[in-house]
């Protein structure tokens, strides 16, 4: 599956080069093209693994994420009295592919065991119970700061 990016193109401003261009447009019209051709349901699954009467099918998930900006804009050159232009542009991205599970095909069938992610089991974890925990211990400390100035101050 292929994308493909409609580009309007701007008229030529001073210095001959269009905005599109400018901005790198065609140059991310064509990233995306590859990124699509190369996203495909076998990413997902890894090469069959044998070991005795057992295969062992990793399965995974793919993820593809990438940005792009850019900007230009024109000032007068005081030296010349003209028209300047100038720009820039620039992006990033990244491929990340996370272990899910496995299939195991032995002589008993077919099962499918999880992977589990202790990493992110424990962040949310701390996510969830972190405010609640957090909560308690500010209730606590207010409540021993207001036994320790009942104790401390003069009695009449």
């Amino acid at each position: 599956m292929a994308v493909t990016l409609g580009i309007r193109r701007s008229r030529a401003p001073v210095g001959g080069r269009n905005l599109p261009d400018l901005l790198g447009l065609e140059l991310q019209a064509r990233i995306v093209d590859r990124l699509m051709a190369t996203a495909h349901v076998g990413l997902a699954y890894g090469e069959p693994v044998r070991a005795g009467k057992v295969t062992v099918v990793p399965i995974g998930a793919v993820a593809y994420g990438f940005g792009w900006g850019g900007g230009g804009g024109r000032a007068k050159v005081k030296q010349r009295g003209e028209d300047s232009m100038g720009g820039g542009s620039g992006g990033g991205g990244g491929v990340r592919v996370t272990p899910l599970a496995y299939l195991e095909i032995g002589p008993k069938g077919a099962r499918l065991r999880p992977v589990l992610d202790w990493t992110a089991i424990a962040v949310a974890v701390i996510t969830v119970l972190g405010p609640a925990v957090g909560l308690r211990g500010l209730r606590a400390l207010r409540s021993a700061i207001r036994r320790r100035r009942v104790e401390v101050s003069p009695s009449p």
